[in-house]
């Protein structure tokens, strides 16, 4: 994985590194997910992939197994650290299952430096739940951060297809998804506590 910045809103881009977290997996993975927020040097990288296995003919093996990777850095990408990792059922539950399902998204309220992470909870009903975690820091260990559900929002059963989040001009943190069969945005104007 590469990354790229801009310190010019855009107009150009400059290489800010390459391989920077190949250490982290094995070299044939397929990412099915992989999201990064920056706050003043620091970087939250959420990572989402399938292991790459197979038989015992050497044909390949899909598994309905996610393995997620929480990666932290503060020298503004130059390296990173593993900090928490876990694995992720596409389908069925799983009690050793991981803070975070499929789909996650991270927004960062400027004011304060909160890392808010957005996901699909599954508590095991088959009714799946609009949550979040709220990091003072990317080296903030998920696993260890409570969750909080958006009370507001249905319960998925059909579970999340999309998502993304960011922060507008006035400070509000907004979130918006979609399903099979709804499309809804939320938002906060209290840096994500609400």
């Amino acid at each position: 994985i590469g990354w790229s910045y801009s310190d010019d809103n855009g107009a150009n881009w400059r290489t800010g590194g390459v391989h920077v977290v190949d250490a982290f997996w094995a070299a044939s993975v397929v990412f099915t997910r992989l999201r990064a927020a920056y706050h003043e040097g620091q970087v939250l990288i959420l990572t989402h992939w399938q292991p790459d296995y197979t038989d015992g003919q050497g044909e390949p093996v899909t598994l309905a197994v996610d393995v997620w990777l929480q990666l932290a850095s503060d020298d503004d990408g130059a390296t990173f650290q593993l900090v928490d990792s876990g694995l992720d059922h596409v389908s069925g539950n799983n009690p050793n299952a991981g803070p975070l399902q499929l789909r996650s998204e991270i927004v960062v309220d400027r004011a304060t430096g909160i890392f808010t992470v957005l996901y699909e909870y599954d508590p095991g009903s088959g009714a799946n739940q609009l949550s979040y975690k709220r990091l003072g820091s990317p080296f903030e260990v998920l696993h260890n951060v409570s969750r909080t559900d958006i009370q507001a929002a249905p319960t998925l059963g059909a579970g999340i297809t999309d998502m993304t989040a960011w922060e507008s001009e006035n400070g509000w943190l907004n979130f918006v998804f979609n399903t099979d069969d709804t499309f809804e945005g939320y938002y906060s104007r209290d840096g994500g506590s609400t």
